[in-house]
Protein backbone atom coordinates (compact mmCIF):
# COMPACT_ATOMS: atom_id res chain seq x y z
CA UNK A 1 0.00 0.00 0.00
CA UNK A 2 2.52 2.49 -0.73
CA UNK A 3 0.95 5.33 -1.44
CA UNK A 4 -1.77 5.29 1.24
CA UNK A 5 -1.25 6.14 4.94
CA UNK A 6 -1.59 3.60 7.62
CA UNK A 7 -4.63 5.41 8.89
CA UNK A 8 -6.02 4.40 5.52
CA UNK A 9 -4.98 0.95 5.75
CA UNK A 10 -6.59 0.26 9.16
CA UNK A 11 -9.64 2.55 8.12
CA UNK A 12 -9.91 -0.11 5.08
CA UNK A 13 -9.42 -3.24 6.47
CA UNK A 14 -11.93 -2.02 9.39
CA UNK A 15 -14.57 -2.02 6.47
CA UNK A 16 -13.74 -5.23 5.31
CA UNK A 17 -13.95 -6.71 8.72
CA UNK A 18 -17.69 -5.27 8.91
CA UNK A 19 -19.20 -5.67 5.28
CA UNK A 20 -19.98 -9.34 5.97
CA UNK A 21 -21.94 -9.37 9.33
CA UNK A 22 -23.46 -11.59 10.74
CA UNK A 23 -20.29 -13.91 8.80
CA UNK A 24 -17.12 -12.90 10.81
CA UNK A 25 -14.30 -11.56 8.70
CA UNK A 26 -10.60 -11.39 9.30
CA UNK A 27 -7.96 -9.17 7.24
CA UNK A 28 -4.00 -9.48 7.47
CA UNK A 29 -1.82 -7.86 5.30
CA UNK A 30 0.25 -10.51 3.75
CA UNK A 31 4.22 -9.52 3.02
CA UNK A 32 4.13 -9.28 -0.47
CA UNK A 33 1.92 -6.25 0.24
CA UNK A 34 -1.48 -7.39 -0.22
CA UNK A 35 -4.54 -7.99 1.94
CA UNK A 36 -5.90 -11.27 2.54
CA UNK A 37 -10.13 -11.40 3.46
CA UNK A 38 -11.01 -14.49 5.53
CA UNK A 39 -14.93 -15.12 5.85
CA UNK A 40 -15.83 -17.85 8.72
CA UNK A 41 -18.77 -19.32 9.64
CA UNK A 42 -18.11 -20.31 12.92
CA UNK A 43 -15.11 -22.10 12.87
CA UNK A 44 -15.90 -22.96 9.07
CA UNK A 45 -13.56 -20.78 6.13
CA UNK A 46 -16.20 -20.15 3.81
CA UNK A 47 -14.15 -17.88 1.51
CA UNK A 48 -10.19 -17.26 1.52
CA UNK A 49 -9.26 -14.39 -1.10
CA UNK A 50 -6.27 -12.28 -1.32
CA UNK A 51 -5.82 -8.86 -3.02
CA UNK A 52 -3.45 -6.09 -3.44
CA UNK A 53 -4.64 -2.85 -1.81
CA UNK A 54 -2.33 0.21 -2.83
CA UNK A 55 -1.90 2.97 -4.28
CA UNK A 56 -4.27 6.26 -4.87
CA UNK A 57 -8.10 3.98 -5.90
CA UNK A 58 -7.45 1.56 -2.77
CA UNK A 59 -10.74 2.49 -1.27
CA UNK A 60 -12.07 1.84 -4.60
CA UNK A 61 -10.88 -1.37 -5.41
CA UNK A 62 -11.56 -2.32 -1.55
CA UNK A 63 -15.49 -1.65 -1.93
CA UNK A 64 -15.36 -3.27 -5.48
CA UNK A 65 -13.54 -5.78 -3.34
CA UNK A 66 -16.20 -6.14 -0.83
CA UNK A 67 -19.16 -6.20 -3.65
CA UNK A 68 -18.03 -9.08 -5.57
CA UNK A 69 -17.39 -10.78 -2.20
CA UNK A 70 -20.83 -10.27 -0.29
CA UNK A 71 -22.32 -11.15 -4.09
CA UNK A 72 -20.45 -14.60 -4.17
CA UNK A 73 -21.30 -15.30 -0.56
CA UNK A 74 -25.29 -14.55 -1.49
CA UNK A 75 -24.79 -17.07 -4.16
CA UNK A 76 -23.27 -19.34 -1.43
CA UNK A 77 -26.46 -18.74 -0.07
CA UNK A 78 -25.12 -17.03 2.94
CA UNK A 79 -27.86 -14.42 4.51
CA UNK A 80 -25.73 -11.01 5.56
CA UNK A 81 -27.12 -7.89 6.98
CA UNK A 82 -27.30 -4.84 5.01
CA UNK A 83 -24.70 -2.97 4.52
CA UNK A 84 -23.33 0.66 2.84
CA UNK A 85 -20.33 1.87 2.25
CA UNK A 86 -18.92 4.13 4.94
CA UNK A 87 -20.26 7.87 3.76
CA UNK A 88 -23.64 6.22 1.68
CA UNK A 89 -24.98 5.92 5.19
Amino acid sequence: MAAGTAETTDRILGVLEGAFLPLEAHTSVEENGNVQLRILDGSEAILIDERPLYGSHSERVAMDWIAETRKRLEELGRQLDPWEPPGRE
